[in-house]
């Protein structure tokens, strides 16, 4: 038996969440609530432990740029990254996952170091490090 693709939908107002199950590759198995604005990027470690998200922050929504840190087996909050102003367009772990590195609309980069207890906190910020947007 060959495999076919279901027929298109056409949507005229956003889909139900029963339109999206049987539409969509995979069934959702968990939500992450704590970001108030649309997710922007997400990255996971390299040793799977950890998921790390961004969502759209404007300038003047102050605390909206934070990087949420979740545990990937339990999915459980782990921390707020916080050091940017606006929209954190990429996130990084190093290969061995000691550090977070996270770029942003506000043109800043910042380092985040995995400390002895496990958690990271901000290592280095550089301001205006590029005169445009840094995408990744």
């Amino acid at each position: 038996d060959a495999w076919q693709a279901a027929p298109a939908q056409e949507y005229h107002e956003p889909p139900t969440e029963e339109a999206l199950v049987q539409g969509t590759l995979w069934a959702e198995i968990a939500k992450l609530y704590g970001h108030g604005n649309s997710v922007f990027c997400l990255t996971a470690s390299n040793k799977g432990g950890l998921v790390a998200s961004a969502s759209k922050a404007a300038e003047s929504q102050v605390g909206m740029a934070g990087i949420r840190l979740w545990s990937s087996s339990t999915w459980m909050p782990q921390g707020v990254l916080e050091g940017h102003k606006t929209t954190v367009t990429q996130l990084a772990f190093s290969p061995d996952d000691s550090m977070l590195l996270s770029v942003s609309r506000d043109r800043s980069f910042c380092l985040f170091a995995r400390g002895p207890d496990g958690a990271y906190a901000l290592s280095h910020r550089q301001e205006s490090a590029h005169d445009r947007v840094l995408w990744g």
